[in-house]
């Protein structure tokens, strides 16, 4: 009865909201999500502005220098770089040699692009410094570039504490980065299906449900990174400490596992150490059927909740997304180098 409810309160609010298409408003609740849903943050980073690809130049995920700049490294001074395709000198440059400290030094004032599409302008060093600190970590802002949308696509924004809803056309990647960072804690998003998306090798792929998105996206995801690192699983776990950047169980609960920090060892226990004390448990990396899993194993809380066989999503040098299922109840979890 509720969504029938919530339906009728759609189509009587259509024609006040503001759906610029003055067309009916409908809504799906299986289809529809909130910003703290694992899909949510998939779609942040399929239409965030790209920040990954000059990372040669700032080294972080949370923003991109806007071209033309100037800098210097090692011994070559007054370099401008004007197009993406000369960030591939600077690789050059940082791979000369062995003993430079291959460190970008810019030309300020800068103008910086963040994964929300501002900018803001760096005055000189000691901001810029002061700013990348103040990122901190930067594992959520990996856009995934291996996928796009096809627009113009249609969303329904519903407000269950208001009960206002409406109708949104998205014709570009930073408007729907904007709608779905601009939502409140009591407004959910509703995609209005079939809509299509683009992957490698430009093949248009109609999308139905919020799944079948999900399933694209994270292929994708495995595409982008493919060649990213070397290294297996095993190795790049056991390589510094961790933190529990996203948990996801029916809601988020990453704030259990904020105290917490990870650190495996070659022994195959691994410890999450607190101010409060430290929890001891055991892991494995193994194959199954041509998938990666993760296995975590301990019996003391909260980190009890993280035991489970993981399924590998996504993995970086520097990140880790996994996803656990069991019939239809679905647990997320990400863990991010510190």
């Amino acid at each position: 009865m509720k969504g029938i409810y919530i339906y009728l309160l759609f189509l009587l609010l259509a024609l006040c909201s503001c759906d610029k298409d003055d067309q009916q408003v409908s809504y799906d609740t299986s289809n529809s999500f909130d910003t703290s849903s694992p899909i949510a943050s998939l779609i942040s980073r399929v239409t965030q502005y790209e920040t990954s690809k000059d990372n040669v130049l700032d080294g972080t995920n949370s923003c991109a220098v806007k071209l033309p700049v100037t800098f210097y490294i090692n011994q070559h001074y007054n370099v401008t770089i004007s197009n993406p395709a000369q960030y591939a000198q600077v690789v050059s440059f940082k791979n000369e040699y062995n003993n430079d400290d291959d460190v970008v030094h810019f030309n300020f004032p800068i103008t910086l692009v963040l994964h929300d599409y501002s900018q803001r302008v760096v005055a000189n060093e000691q901001q810029w410094q002061a700013l990348k600190a103040s990122f901190g970590n930067d594992s959520a802002y990996n856009d995934i570039d291996c996928i796009n949308f096809v627009y113009p696509v249609k969303v329904n924004v519903y407000d269950t504490a208001s009960q206002i809803a409406q109708s949104i056309t998205l014709q570009n990647d930073q408007i729907a980065n904007q709608t779905l960072h601009q939502l409140s804690a009591s407004q959910i998003l509703n995609f209005v299906f079939p809509l299509s998306v683009v992957s490698t090798g430009n093949q248009a792929v109609a999308i139905s449900n919020l799944s079948e998105l999900e399933t694209n996206i994270n292929n994708a995801a495995a595409t982008c990174n493919a060649g990213s690192t070397t290294s297996s699983l095993s190795d790049i776990l056991q390589q510094g400490n961790w933190k529990v950047s996203y948990y996801f169980d029916n809601h988020e609960h990453t704030n259990l596992f904020n105290p917490f920090t990870l650190s495996f060892q070659n022994t195959g226990h691994f410890m999450a150490i607190s101010g409060s004390g430290n929890r001891e448990g055991e892991w494995l990396v193994y194959t199954e059927n041509t998938s990666t899993f993760l296995h975590l194993d301990c019996d003391q809380a909260p980190i009890n909740a993280l035991e489970a066989d993981w399924k590998v999503i996504e993995v970086t040098n520097s990140f880790v997304r996994l996803k656990q299922q069991e019939g239809n109840q679905v647990k997320y979890l990400s863990l991010s180098k510190m």
